[in-house]
């Protein structure tokens, strides 16, 4: 049976702390068959073999009155879905489904349409271009598709 009291300890004094005003972690076997979203580490509430965690901790915002974390709470989680967008990707990789190489847009067709950024001009407009390559699968997880090589530099022209 998952034992989850340390988890627990953990991240109620890192809030306690203030470490982060709140968080919510999701964690499920490999089954994927129990769909509830409550802490089901009970052997009763769950099928032999299967294990899943939905538990939220802390607030919403920093300051006073700020809701609680909900498990279902949507918040900003800006670049930190790359890590589970290059999981998923790597999965479809090595299950022969794409290459690293390949051109994503036949997947994503809105990614292949979108313009490149160059820079802003005087009144901080976005000054845009047609792309001119392709978006590889391999480039996505470094977030440097969509932007010039110029706007990274050294970066940008080894990618």
């Amino acid at each position: 049976m998952p034992q989850v009291d340390p988890l627990d300890a953990y991240f109620n004094k890192a809030v306690a702390d203030g470490v982060f005003p709140g968080a919510v972690l999701h964690a499920r076997d490999r089954s994927g068959k129990c769909l509830s979203l409550q802490v089901t580490c009970d052997a009763s509430d769950r099928l032999p073999g299967n294990f899943n965690y939905s538990k939220a901790y802390g607030k919403l915002a920093l300051g006073d009155g700020a809701p609680d974390m909900q498990t279902d709470s949507i918040m900003q989680i800006a670049a930190c879905t790359a890590l589970m967008t290059s999981i998923a990707a790597l999965q479809c990789v090595e299950r022969g489904l794409i290459r690293l190489d390949d051109d994503v847009s036949r997947l994503l067709p809105e990614i292949g349409k979108q313009e490149v950024l160059r820079g802003f001009d005087d009144a901080h407009r976005p000054k845009l271009r047609s792309r001119k390559r392709r978006i590889r699968l391999r480039c996505v997880p470094h977030c440097g598709c969509g932007r010039d090589p110029v706007l990274l530099g050294s970066y940008g022209a080894a990618h």
